[in-house]
């Protein structure tokens, strides 16, 4: 029995990273932090080398948005280059200026973007919030947590953004406040309320869809694209606000904020392999917290938040129970949760 306990403890990956001696002795030993997202480049190389890092990625990050030139700049030169047109034009000719007038139109609406096909004005706006977006997470894994705040933050500023955009943007933006030890900004940010849409997509006007309708083929009704990706619902994209939000509590020292966090998270996440390992982890941190080291135990056994036996008996009315112990009465399968 022991020996297949140890095997299971030892197959819950990114929880339990080795165990150590035997019966009573036994220890578990837990992951000290998560190395899916190492992104040290190889020691002595330049960023600038055009390879697949993390600082290359920056540097071509910061060339795409000194390409992408801000709304004001790039009507600026449409303005010009019709006023030059219009200068240039000769009397008399209505058709050249009205054929010049659709093409400085059209030059407005459009922008070149060699070796690919021009892009419009909505797609342009659209590779800005996927830039900023991208550019955040680079430097929150580079460690420019400033930066990687002015980015989230103008990210967020954006007229035009989708919804799993502006959830990764308060994600971003969160943690790197959270860094700056500025964490009831961030807790603003990590509101769950703030999450209300996860598509891809955003609305088009009239004006932008005009005679593109083989674009448009793949959205909604609504003009908004399904989601393809995670976030794959609302309330995946809720649960992980929770769960980031209950570690923002626990760096404050709120246990019990944090605890209820983490119970809201474990109701919006009905299948148990939703769950992930971060917040088992913070679930058996809370437990130790709270002096409760079997109760910890059991979150690890059973890779759950809540242990299935404590959700029954809150569902369940509990029988009347024998004198203490009489022949034939069920024990307590887990120790009373105990409050501080």
């Amino acid at each position: 029995n022991s020996e297949h306990e140890a095997k299971s403890l030892q197959n819950k990956k990114g929880i339990v990273h080795s165990m150590m001696g035997q019966g009573c002795h036994r220890k578990i030993i837990l992951v000290s932090h998560s190395t899916q997202n190492s992104v040290c480049s190889p020691d002595g190389q330049s960023a600038a080398i055009p390879v697949a890092s993390v600082e290359f990625a920056g540097i071509c990050l910061r060339n795409a948005l000194l390409l992408l030139l801000p709304d004001e700049q790039r009507e600026g030169r449409g303005t010009l280059a019709g006023d030059i047109g219009g200068v240039g034009a000769p009397e008399g000719g209505g058709s050249d200026s009205s054929e010049g007038a659709s093409k400085s139109h059209e030059v407005e609406l459009s922008r070149s973007a060699p070796p690919s096909s021009p892009l419009k004005r909505q797609e342009i706006e659209n590779l800005r919030c996927s830039v900023l977006a991208c550019s955040a997470y680079v430097a929150l894994a580079l460690g420019d947590n400033l930066i990687a705040l002015k980015h989230a933050q103008k990210l967020l500023q954006q007229p035009k953004l989708s919804g799993s955009l502006k959830f990764l943007g308060h994600l971003y933006a969160a943690e790197a406040l959270i860094s700056l030890d500025r964490i009831s900004d961030a807790i603003a940010h990590l509101n769950p309320e703030n999450v209300t849409d996860v598509s891809l997509g955003i609305p088009t006007t009239e004006l932008e869809q005009g005679g593109d309708k083989g674009e448009n083929e793949p959205m909604e009704n609504n003009g908004k694209l399904a989601p393809l990706c995670y976030p794959s619902s609302v309330s995946a994209a809720r649960a992980t606000m929770l769960f980031n939000l209950g570690s923002a509590y626990c760096l404050r020292s709120e246990y019990d904020k944090a605890r209820r966090c983490l119970q809201q998270q474990a109701t919006l996440l009905i299948p148990p392999r939703e769950v992930p390992p971060e917040a088992i982890l913070l679930a058996v941190y809370l437990e130790l917290q709270n002096g409760n080291p079997q109760m910890a135990l059991q979150i690890i056994k059973r890779n759950q938040l809540v242990p299935p036996a404590k959700v029954e008996a809150r569902k369940k009315p509990q029988p009347v129970q024998g004198p203490l112990g009489a022949p034939g009465t069920p024990a307590s399968t887990f120790p009373p949760t105990q409050r501080k």
